[in-house]
């Protein structure tokens, strides 16, 4: 899920959820524990799985959390959600650290949104917000939640949820990719079959799906402060039916996905 990584960041809490002092721990600990760290923040999770591997191979006696931790978020970044779920469950077991389970829980549901399941996803969201109001990734999980609720067709209540967003965290990443939802995005779904950077090579997609009985229509948007013109075909209902035409035009030749 591109949008997933591109729109939805992971709140990824490395070290500062976990009290650790390194006179504590024996010198290859911290240094492999460092290396898996930035292997993680270089999008390298493979080479972080090895590594938080070979620390817990090594350093099993010391119980270390937070390379448990780093190893679900490395699965739950190559959308592997059930080895992802499986090394979060372990640590639930181990922890009692109340701040890290409630990092935690959230991954928990942040890996049903990865696998798609948005009804769950959106449940668990809801419950954490009410349990925890005041925490700073707040803004980020009422986002997901909003699209949980595109995803479910409960457009009305994704529209609501982006407005606050907009109004109590106006300053916020979230605050931005709200209004430009808001903006853009329409109550259905639809086929996003490519983005320019230049309205011409738009409009030449928009006349090559033409001539294959496809009616487009551009969407005019911004990246980075600069016009981005994404063209989109189809009007549907449900996930499922813009899904299954995706399908078709990619079998076609387009590189599609669907919106939301």
């Amino acid at each position: 899920m591109n949008m997933f990584k591109s729109v939805l960041v992971f709140i990824v809490v490395i070290g500062s959820c976990f009290v650790c002092d390194a006179r504590q721990k024996p010198r290859r600990f911290v240094q492999m524990k460092a290396l898996a760290d930035e292997l993680y923040l270089r999008s390298d999770y493979i080479s972080c799985i090895r590594v938080c591997d070979d620390i817990l191979k090594r350093f099993h006696f010391l119980k270390p959390e937070s390379v448990y931790y780093l190893k679900g978020l490395s699965f739950l970044q190559k959308q592997d959600t059930d080895n992802a779920k499986a090394e979060f469950n372990k640590l639930l077991g181990i922890t009692s650290d109340k701040n890290l389970i409630k990092q935690i829980k959230l991954a928990l549901i942040d890996c049903d949104f990865v696998a798609g399941k948005y009804m769950e996803a959106s449940l668990g969201y809801e419950e954490f917000i009410q349990e925890n109001p005041n925490l700073d990734n707040i803004p980020t999980v009422k986002f997901k939640l909003a699209r949980c609720f595109q995803y479910i067709s409960r457009w009305e209540d994704s529209r609501r949820i982006l407005k606050g967003l907009i109004e109590n965290y106006p300053l916020s990443p979230e605050a931005a990719m709200a209004e430009e939802i808001l903006r853009t995005e329409v109550p259905y779904f639809r086929v996003q079959v490519g983005a320019y950077s230049k309205r011409s090579s738009a409009d030449g997609l928009v006349r090559d799906l033409s001539k294959k009985a496809i009616q487009a229509e551009i969407v005019e948007a911004e990246k980075n402060r600069k016009p981005l013109f994404k063209v989109r075909a189809g009007k549907f209902q449900t996930r499922a039916e813009a899904k299954d035409f995706a399908e078709k035009l990619r079998q076609m030749g387009f590189q599609t996905f669907v919106i939301p």
